[in-house]
C-alpha cells in the first residue's frame, strides 16, 4: 500500500475545531448546503450505473452464482443463504480495464466489502472494505464503518490492471460526527471529474457541514 504524509487541518465550527487527517495528495474545501446540493443534481446522469442486486436482473443472478461470495457470505450469515440475498447486491461494471470486469459489492454485517470479478465471473482473490462509488476512471471511493456512526473514514483505491492501490486516505477520529444520509441526497457522491463530495452531520447539534475533495 502507498504511504502517504499526514496533513492535519482544521476547520473552525461553533462547537469545536472541526479536524481531519489526510493524505498529503488531497485538497479539502467546504461548500455552502445549495453548492453541494448543485452538485449531487449535476452529477446523476454522469456517474457509473450502480445494478442494484435486490432486483436480481439476470446478470446479477450469475454473479451472485460464485462459489467464493457464497461461501464467504454464508460463513457470516449461516446456511440460510437464499434469504441472505434479501440484504443486498449490487455491482458496477469496471470501465477499460483488461483483468477486471465488475467490482461486486456485499452487504456484510456492519462494513460492505467488494469483490473483483474476472470476465469468467472468476473472483479475484483481492478484497475491498467499505460502502463505496466507482469512478469511470476505476477510482473506489469508500467510507469504511464501524459499529458507531460517529466516524468518518474515507478510503480511495485505484483498480489498474490485475492491482489494487491504496491512494488516499481521510479520516476525522473526534467521534463527534458522522458521514450524514437522507432520502433526497447522499452523504457521500463523486461526479467523473475528478472531484469528490461528502456530507457530515454533528451527533449533538445536528448542523451539517459540506466538503468537496480532489486530488493535488
Amino acid at each position: 500500500m502507498r504511504i502517504f504524509l499526514f496533513l492535519l487541518i482544521c476547520i473552525c465550527t461553533s462547537a469545536k475545531a472541526q479536524k481531519f487527517e489526510l493524505t498529503d495528495n488531497l485538497s479539502l474545501t467546504e461548500l455552502t448546503k445549495k453548492k453541494y446540493y448543485r452538485c449531487y443534481k449535476k452529477s446523476e446522469n454522469r456517474r457509473l450505473k450502480f445494478t442494484d442486486g435486490k432486483k436480481l436482473s439476470p446478470k446479477m443472478d450469475f454473479l451472485i452464482d460464485s462459489t467464493v461470495i457464497k461461501n464467504q457470505v454464508i460463513a457470516v450469515w449461516g446456511d440460510d443463504y437464499n434469504d441472505y440475498e434479501e440484504f443486498g447486491w449490487g455491482f458496477y461494471e469496471l470501465k477499460d480495464n483488461d483483468c477486471y470486469k465488475f467490482l461486486v459489492i456485499v452487504e456484510m454485517p456492519i462494513n460492505p466489502i467488494a469483490y473483483l470479478l474476472e470476465e469468467s465471473l472468476q473472483v479475484a482473490p483481492i478484497t475491498i472494505h467499505g460502502a463505496g462509488v466507482l469512478t469511470k476512471d476505476n477510482i473506489y471511493y469508500t467510507e469504511q464503518l464501524y459499529d458507531c456512526d460517529e466516524t468518518i473514514h474515507l478510503n480511495w483505491y485505484l483498480i489498474n490492471g490485475n492491482q489494487v492501490e491504496h491512494i488516499a486516505e481521510l479520516e476525522d477520529k473526534s467521534f463527534d460526527n458522522f458521514i450524514m444520509g437522507d432520502s433526497i441526497i447522499s452523504g457521500k457522491f463523486a461526479d467523473n471529474d475528478g472531484n469528490y463530495y461528502f456530507a457530515i452531520e454533528n451527533k449533538m447539534t445536528q448542523k451539517r457541514k459540506y466538503y468537496k475533495v480532489k486530488f493535488r
